[in-house]
């Protein structure tokens, strides 16, 4: 069953409980993956408050969530739990500061996925020029072009393991502090 061509809360349980079943034990966050379906959008997110109230989500929250759609959840009488996480891409190319700004003033973490930009833009001129400026690697650039109060989804990429993406983002921590400007 497609959980948008039902009614979204019911699905959203559904999926949840099945979800729990397979994996023997409780979930630490469950996301609504889209905004795209905004007849659904409600019933999924209410679906997810009562997993959560049932012990079988740790943590609820959505992804590819913009303003709005945030506004529009955090707005509505049928909800009464601010979502933890909005994973959203966000890398050097594709700054999310309005997303940034609006989940930082309610509390919710914005998780990045992609902070390299999917590793296709590793070549662009100015992201080495900033990079060669400052003795340090694309990737450290890259991560400290978002904010602070991001956590970021690392998943190794071919060539390019998660391992040295953590190496890497830790060492642009310190150069955060060294060169705020960036």
């Amino acid at each position: 069953m497609d959980l948008y061509e039902t009614d979204g809360y019911r699905s959203a349980i559904m999926k949840g409980k099945e979800s729990f079943e397979e994996l023997e034990t409780y979930i630490d966050l469950y996301l609504i993956h889209s905004p795209h379906h905004p007849y659904e959008r409600i019933g999924m997110y209410r679906g997810l408050e009562e997993l959560q109230r049932q012990g079988i989500v740790k943590s609820i929250g959505v992804s590819n969530f913009g303003v709005k759609h945030l506004q529009e959840l955090l707005d509505s009488p049928e909800t009464s739990v601010v979502p933890a996480v909005n994973q959203v891409e966000i890398h050097p190319f594709l700054l999310r500061n309005d997303i940034e700004e609006f989940c930082a003033a309610h509390g919710i973490v914005v998780q990045a996925y992609s902070p390299l930009a999917k590793a296709k833009r590793m070549d662009d001129e100015t992201i080495n020029a900033i990079a060669g400026g400052h003795g340090v690697s694309v990737a450290q650039v890259g991560f400290v072009t978002v904010a602070y109060g991001t956590v970021y989804c690392m998943v190794g990429v071919h060539g390019f393991p998660a391992e040295a993406l953590v190496r890497n983002w830790l060492k642009s921590l310190v150069l955060r502090v060294i060169c705020p400007n960036i």
